[in-house]
């Protein structure tokens, strides 16, 4: 906060609208009149975990007491608010009532190139790559496992991440079916994800997760809940399938018609490079980025 009143910065552009330091940034706004760009990176629309109490408490509070109350000062102190989901911008248009013409949509980006797509199969991979917490939906995706490899033994399950479930799922007794990895190096993303056949996203409340966009660049197909801005790139039945969150049965069911169908899982696959290259490139991204900067910096 001291900085931003010292250094007094062309443009205040905070991401996210659920933390301190954005508040801070609306705060300064106040104090000084610089531009304020606020950039939402999900946390509007949600689903409460039902299997976790603590995790659907703060979801409650957020929705109830912060949203309609810090959560709309911050957004409507903003010059502008941009969100990396369209599904959002609609949600903060209503809950703030935000003006049409201060909503932008500027997505997460990759680099396409960092993802050489895949070769030929040799083996059935399932991924899960977040936080190991409940609201990741880690849980559902342990559910779908086991219903999977009722099903097949040829497939295995990899797990990227860390968290609070994972001594549980390494206890699991899963025959080695499930590794973990725990947390690994950004660098080691493009090698995991080009070795999978389908990434799995269970989240309960997400914004536009990178993890889809690169493994859709990887042409994989994405089986997700349908959360935030993931039905965006997450097309249902072109770059992947999407179910209801906590619905692990329909997770199941989707996945193995990837896994059966390698066909199926080429064609998605392509289709969600195509999807990445035309519209989630950094160079795309970044100049929407400096075109709002140009507009709300010069009224």
């Amino acid at each position: 906060m001291h900085r931003l009143l010292r250094d007094r910065p062309d443009v205040i552009h905070a991401h996210s609208y659920i933390f301190f330091t954005s508040n801070q940034a609306a705060f300064a706004k106040k104090l000084t009149g610089t531009p304020f760009l606020l950039h939402l990176h999900g946390g509007i629309d949600f689903s409460s975990p039902t299997n976790d109490l603590l995790t659907s408490l703060k979801f409650h509070l957020k929705k109830r007491l912060y949203d309609p109350t810090v959560g709309r000062w911050t957004g409507r102190t903003a010059d502008a608010v941009a969100s990396v989901s369209r599904r959002d911008m609609e949600f903060a248009k209503k809950l703030w009532d935000l003006d049409e013409e201060n909503l932008h949509w500027i997505p997460n980006a990759i680099d396409p190139n960092e993802f050489k797509g895949k070769g030929h199969d040799r083996l059935l991979n399932v991924a899960f790559v977040g936080r190991l917490e409940a609201w990741k939906g880690i849980q559902v995706f342990i559910e779908a496992a086991k219903l999977i490899m009722k099903e097949t033994d040829d497939v295995d399950f990899l797990i990227v991440g860390e968290g609070a479930f994972r001594e549980n799922i390494e206890n699991g007794g899963f025959d080695n079916h499930i590794k973990v990895l725990g947390k690994v190096p950004h660098k080691m993303m493009p090698d995991i994800l080009c070795e999978a056949s389908v990434l799995v996203l269970p989240s309960y409340i997400e914004g536009l997760p990178t993890v889809c966009l690169e493994a859709l660049a990887a042409q994989v197909p994405v089986v997700a809940s349908n959360v935030g801005g993931t039905p965006e790139v997450v097309i249902d039945g072109k770059t992947g399938y999407l179910f209801s969150p906590g619905d692990s049965q329909t997770c199941a069911k989707k996945v193995l018609k990837l896994l059966f169908d390698e066909e199926l899982r080429r064609k998605m696959g392509s289709q969600g490079r195509s999807l990445m290259e035309k519209s989630y490139t950094w160079p795309r991204v970044v100049e929407k980025v400096e075109t709002l900067y140009e507009r709300i910096s010069h009224g």
